[in-house]
């Protein structure tokens, strides 16, 4: 099934990447994904180019997730299981929960992840790609509002 889907202006304060801002637009999305099967573990890398705190950028860190897929809706558990390519111990290891669906040509992701401290939420917005195994786009959190780069590659 295909519908329309009409997305709100997000907007970013404190410096912000204006990539992740939009227009209203409607856009067809398809309901059952297309070609991409999402089901299966995936290593998330993000990025922080973007930060209101100069100690966060240039960070990347590094979850393990994985995904299941219900058509156009995809939704997963995992884990941050390093920082800078430090691999973290079991008990510094935050569990991030993601919920989303395919938007046309992108696969867009909410996220929470539980820290010890605080939660955290934001969004992953990936481009779909032929294969599907290697997936590129962007991320935005709360935390410190920070955005960058987000890649994900599928583990066999």
């Amino acid at each position: 099934m295909v519908v329309a889907v009409v997305r709100p202006t997000v907007s970013s304060e404190g410096g912000g990447d204006s990539s992740l801002d939009e227009e209203p637009s409607a856009e067809r999305t398809d309901e059952t994904g297309g070609d991409v099967d999402f089901n299966g573990r995936w290593d998330i890398t993000h990025e922080i180019q973007v930060s209101r705190l100069s100690a966060y950028a240039g960070l990347r860190l590094g979850y393990r997730l994985t995904l299941q897929q219900e058509g156009g809706r995809v939704y997963g558990r995992g884990v941050k299981v390093s920082e800078n390519g430090v691999a973290l111990p079991e008990e510094r290891r935050t569990p991030i929960f993601v919920d989303g669906r395919v938007e046309g040509g992108s696969l867009v992701l909410h996220f929470v992840e539980h820290g010890s401290e605080r939660s955290s939420t934001g969004t992953i917005r990936w481009q779909l790609s032929p294969g599907g195994d290697a997936l590129q786009g962007r991320f935005s959190s709360d935390v410190a509002q920070s955005s960058g780069t987000s890649v994900a590659h599928r583990l066999r």
